[in-house]
């Protein structure tokens, strides 16, 4: 495997990681201390909107489905792309 593919899974990985563990911390605050921090959660969405922009118009859901399944996949795609984004950034500026 060359150095640059290496390095950029570990940045990948990492930034991946650091979304998750943003994402969950903000959510979980946001559920204990609800209705005062509800904003939290908006502002992930705000962050992630995107990709639940994409998933909506791709996804041709109709109904409940159309409120709630963008979020619930736009959210977890936003984490892969911006990981990914971030992980080739960093590793190309590591590299040179």
């Amino acid at each position: 495997m060359f150095p640059f593919t290496k390095m950029l899974f570990r940045y990948t990985a990492l930034f991946i990681a650091i979304q998750f563990g943003a994402c969950s911390l903000l959510g979980f605050i946001s559920y204990l201390l609800s209705p005062r921090a509800d904003f939290l959660f908006e502002l992930v969405v705000y962050i992630y909107s995107p990709t639940i922009y994409l998933i909506s118009k791709l996804g041709n859901f109709s109904g409940e489905s159309n409120m709630f399944t963008p979020i619930i996949a736009g959210i977890p795609f936003g984490i892969l792309i911006y990981g990914l984004i971030l992980g080739s950034i960093f590793s190309y500026f590591k590299r040179t």
